[in-house]
Order: structure tokens, then C-alpha cells, then sequence
């Protein structure tokens, strides 16, 4: 009888053992998976806990981006100068033309189409 408890208590032992060895796995997997998340966080650790204050990264402020808009650019270039009475106007001049955001490129685009300009083009970006 006292070598079916030792066995036994073998059998229970090992079941323990191999049971916590797959709780450790899934828990090292499971800090696989929140690693990058923990380190997104951007907290200052030597300070205590109590007065903690999130740090945020500021980021340099960018000037947005322009655009010029010309018609038939290779072989004729027009610049987007202004709009009289409800219709484009073009000019020969890339001294003339105006620029815009990119945002206002993509109405001003849908503007010129409306009245026939199908060839509406970018002609470069401008930094301010």
C-alpha cells in the first residue's frame, strides 16, 4: 500500500510540475505580446509613484506643404493665377501663379475639371 502512495504522489508530483511549466510558457508568452506596449509608454520611473506625470514628446511643428498647379507642363506650361467670374485662370508666368495646400490643390483640381480643365497637374511643392 505505501508503494502505491509514493507512486502516487510521483504521478501527482510530475502533473504539478509539467502544469506549472505550461502556466510559466503562457506567461512569457503573454509578455512577449504586452512588451511593446509597456515600453510605448513613456513614464518617468524615478519619480514616485504617487506624482507620476506622463512626459509627451513634442514634435517639431512643420509648415504644410504647398503646391503650384499648371496645365499641359511639358509641353505648353500654364499656371493656376486666379479665378474671375467663375472660371480659371492661367498664366505663363510661374512667378504669377499661386500656391496652395495640399488640401485646397485636390478642390481646386475638382474646380478646373468641372469647367473642362482635364489636365491639371502639380507642378512642385513649396517650402515656406
Amino acid at each position: 500500500m505505501i508503494v502505491l502512495y509514493v507512486l502516487m504522489g510521483a504521478v501527482v508530483g510530475i502533473t504539478l510540475l509539467v502544469a506549472m511549466c505550461l502556466i510559466a510558457g503562457l506567461f512569457v508568452a503573454l509578455l512577449y505580446e504586452l512588451a511593446p506596449i509597456i515600453q510605448a509608454w513613456d513614464v518617468n520611473l524615478s519619480a514616485p509613484l504617487w506624482v507620476t506625470r506622463w512626459r509627451v514628446v513634442q514634435l517639431p511643428a512643420q509648415p504644410p506643404v504647398t503646391v503650384c498647379l499648371c496645365r499641359t507642363p511639358v509641353t505648353d506650361p500654364e499656371y493656376f493665377h486666379t479665378v474671375a467670374h467663375g472660371l480659371p485662370q492661367f498664366t505663363k508666368h510661374k512667378a504669377h501663379a499661386m500656391t496652395f495646400s495640399l488640401a485646397d490643390k485636390m478642390a481646386l483640381e475638382a474646380f478646373c475639371r468641372k469647367y473642362g480643365e482635364h489636365n491639371i497637374f502639380v507642378v512642385y511643392a513649396v517650402k515656406e
